[in-house]
This record gives C-alpha cells, sequence and structure tokens, in this order.
C-alpha cells in the first residue's frame, strides 16, 4: 500500500525547509525498511484556501490525510502564518526529527 505525506506549507514561513529536510531523512529511512511513501509538497498561498484547509500554519505535516499533531493543530489559529508545536512544553517552529518519526510510524501502523 502507497502512503502519503504531505507537507502544507507558506511560502513566507521560514520554518518549512527544515520540516522538509526532516522528512526528507525519515521518508529515506522508511522505504529502506520497505514502505512506499509519497511525499507531495502542497503550497496553501491564499487566507480563502488556508480557511477552506483549516490549514493551522506551516510547516503541517499529513500522514494519510491526518496530522502528525492534532491535538496542536486544533490549538493553533488558521491563516497563513506559522505554525507551532508544544513538545514536552517546548513551543518549537518545526517538530523535532524523533517526534515526527515516531508519529509517522504510529499513523502508519494503525
Amino acid at each position: 500500500m502507497k502512503h502519503k505525506i504531505e507537507l502544507r506549507y507558506w511560502k513566507e514561513c521560514p520554518s518549512w525547509p527544515i520540516a522538509i529536510e526532516r522528512l526528507s531523512e525519515i521518508i529515506s529511512e522508511l522505504k529502506a525498511q520497505g514502505y512506499e511513501i509519497e511525499l507531495i509538497l502542497y503550497e496553501v498561498k491564499t487566507d480563502e484556501e488556508a480557511e477552506k484547509l483549516r490549514f493551522p500554519g506551516s510547516p503541517t505535516i499529513l500522514v494519510d490525510g491526518k496530522d502528525i499533531d492534532e491535538d496542536g493543530a486544533i490549538q493553533n489559529p488558521v491563516g497563513l502564518t506559522c505554525r507551532v508545536y508544544n513538545i514536552n512544553g517546548k513551543i518549537l517552529p518545526v517538530p523535532p526529527l524523533e517526534f515526527i518519526r515516531e508519529r509517522i510510524l504510529s499513523i502508519l501502523k494503525s
């Protein structure tokens, strides 16, 4: 089964290139483990589009349509903005590599 990992981003946010680097590393690992993964980069360009997608900011990572941090997505405002992640009490612009890896694997195995 082919899985889709989608990075939704707003180009004005400086955090999304870091997310791409981390995702690329994780996707290489997953492919080596036999997973079929397609990486989709989706630029959110307008406020209307952000509202329609319920875009909680950049970067947002979806695995087969599911946000890797659903609780955090709910807490972020919808719109063209930079997203923040609250990981173990730390506010971060991009989740740590291990957090992304664990969440992706959890969704893939569910």
